[in-house]
């Protein structure tokens, strides 16, 4: 009979327990509901079901927040007691503070509500799981909640909100998760233009860790299954998980690596490379080798600090700084994953301690780079000083050998125009040597014909005497003044024959060094038998001789004619005078003559000269 009584006791004991009753006509913000509740582990979840659990033993929990770990197979099942005493309607939100959790289900009754990551209500706008309870006045309502992780860490709080401050704190919390994102969404644009317009590849490692960063964070905040992902692009993100955080690894490792000119440390380069890869590699194996995320990040932090602190590089504090807040969430995720102990009281205290986290990273890391620009810019401006100084060194070394080259140039230019001077000088006084040898002998001459013969001797070689002499006087010896050497022609053979006739000259180019020899010849012999033969029956006011040389492009146009007697045509093929000038025109210059003798002379004479 004793046994029986204490039985009785024990059991009215325990069910008095599990029929402890939270009264939601009370709540006026919220409540935690998890410790007001029972907890029972299901171990083997698909041998058990709804009927089999209801009689299953749950055991009271004092914790506000419960961390299961990783795992594949376990669900936890939570039961509650709601009542409502007033004489209203009461309608209340059930938040589960977890968008992580693969799958949720709410029992009441015989109806089940389903929330969370692999099956997303809808109708819902709050980026936790969440469902709506209605209870009518004096009703008591038992309720079990069963949450799987499948493979995700499965954690477990419960909030039980009024309604109408829910509303508000959602909303709230969308508005802080959308401004995070935003403000992440301009750093990634920001850091893509720098890319676009640099090529620089720290950029794009950059950018890539800060979108797999934020895929991870979107999913674990519950913002990319609310507003990014349909529930087939949520299941295909999930799948990958792991994979994720390793190329989060990569890109952090191959950020770092650029921002930190770690390629000059090969063997740690190398070294810190092959763990990333590797890294790859076993986030596709086993979740359990999560652990090996400290590697890189512990090599990288220490490379770090040992620039900074040994080497003294700025840029070194500056991604230590990002990383000491991010450091110790990445230690507590890890733990937090891997442990069934509570980790969550910080996240409790600070519920955007991951947005702020990661802009606080982000924004540091973007602060790296730009300081980043202005080391470089230094070493730019530095190189570029040094660049300017050399290259004037090198002009003024330049300038020093052009210098003395040109002094070295124009010393031997003054020697060889005083060189040709004397050259020009010296066959100037031989041909005027053989001039007044010719005229001496002349002097013993009876016979006309014979003198004159000798007088035109003379006179051809006072034209190529003329410009030898020309030559000598001008400073300049590869050029002559046309129609000075013509002048000059022209008034020796007036002083030695004299004539009743105008000379006319119209010169309006200068002939080559090499020609114009040729052309003394042809004027002295043209115009000499103008003077001599032209004019024995012209009046002295009407004898006139025109000279004209000019130069269409590159052909030259060389006219001698005269308004005298003109001669025949049996005469133009005797004359040893006519003779010479077609030979010179001819042969020498490569030309072409023609002569008019109807009114007078006409003589033209055309040939291309180059330069």
């Amino acid at each position: 009979m004793k046994f029986m009584k204490y039985l009785f006791l024990l059991i009215l004991l325990n069910s008095s327990v599990l029929s402890k009753t939270i009264d939601i006509s009370k709540i006026s913000k919220k409540i935690d509901l998890l410790p007001k509740s029972y907890l029972y582990i299901d171990n083997n979840i698909k041998e058990q079901n709804f009927e089999k659990i209801k009689k299953q033993s749950f055991k009271k929990n004092d914790k506000t927040i419960i961390n299961f770990g990783i795992n594949k197979n376990k669900a936890v099942w939570i039961k509650f007691t709601l009542e409502n005493k007033s004489l209203l309607d009461k309608r209340v939100i059930l938040e589960y503070v977890s968008s992580i959790t693969r799958k949720i289900e709410l029992y009441e009754n015989d109806a089940v509500y389903i929330d969370g990551l692999s099956q997303i209500n809808k109708n819902r706008h709050s980026l936790k799981p969440s469902f709506i309870i209605n209870l009518t006045p004096n009703k008591k309502q038992v309720y079990y909640i069963k949450a799987q992780s499948n493979g995700a860490s499965l954690s477990t709080k419960l909030n039980l909100w009024e309604e109408e401050k829910f509303t508000k704190h959602f909303i709230y919390q969308n508005n802080i998760t959308s401004l995070f994102f935003g403000a992440i969404f301009i750093l990634f644009v920001y850091n893509l233009f720098i890319y676009i317009f640099t090529k620089d590849k720290v950029y794009l490692y950059y950018i890539f860790y800060i979108a797999f960063v934020s895929l991870h964070l979107s999913i674990y905040v519950g913002y990319a299954s609310l507003y990014l992902f349909d529930q087939n692009q949520i299941d295909f993100v999930m799948e990958q998980k792991f994979l994720i955080v390793s190329l989060v690894m990569y890109f952090i490792v191959e950020f770092t690596v650029s921002l930190l000119n770690l390629k000059r440390f090969k063997k740690f380069h190398s070294f810190i490379y092959v763990c990333s890869i590797m890294l790859i590699f076993f986030s596709l194996i086993n979740f359990n080798l999560l652990i090996l995320f400290f590697i890189p990040i512990v090599l990288l932090l220490y490379k770090a600090s040992y620039l900074a602190f040994v080497k003294k590089e700025d840029i070194s504090y500056i991604y230590l700084i990002a990383w000491f807040p991010i450091f110790f969430i990445f230690v507590g995720w890890i733990y937090f994953s891997t442990s069934k102990n509570i980790f969550n009281e910080a996240y409790e205290i600070f519920p955007y301690i991951l947005q702020f986290v990661h802009l606080f990273e982000a924004i540091t890391f973007s602060i790296a780079l730009a300081y980043r620009i202005k080391l470089l810019q230094q070493t730019k401006e530095k190189l570029n000083t040094q660049l300017i100084y050399e290259q004037q060194n090198r002009e003024i070394n330049l300038h020093e050998q052009v210098k003395d080259k040109t002094k070295h140039l124009n010393l031997a230019l003054e020697e060889k125009v005083l060189l040709m001077q004397e050259l020009h000088h010296r066959v100037k006084n031989n041909l005027q040597m053989v001039n007044s040898l010719l005229r001496l002998q002349s002097l013993e001459i009876v016979n006309d014909e014979t003198k004159e013969i000798f007088t035109q001797a003379q006179n051809r070689i006072k034209a190529i005497s003329f410009l030898h002499e020309l030559l000598y006087k001008q400073h300049n010896i590869t050029s002559i003044s046309t129609k000075e050497y013509f002048i000059k022609l022209i008034d020796e053979m007036i002083k030695t024959y004299g004539t009743k006739a105008i000379i006319r000259t119209n010169i309006t180019c200068d002939i080559k060094l090499e020609n114009i020899i040729y052309c003394g010849l042809i004027l002295n012999e043209l115009v000499l038998n103008s003077i001599k033969y032209a004019f024995s029956n012209v009046e002295n006011s009407h004898a006139q001789i025109d000279i004209i040389l000019k130069k269409q492009n590159k052909l030259c146009m060389f006219i001698i004619k005269d308004n005298g007697v003109g001669f025949t045509q049996s005469k133009q093929n005797k004359t040893l005078g006519l003779t010479l000038v077609n030979t010179l025109v001819k042969n020498q210059l490569k030309g072409d003559i023609i002569i008019k003798s109807e009114k007078g002379t006409h003589i033209e004479m055309s040939w291309l000269e180059n330069g």
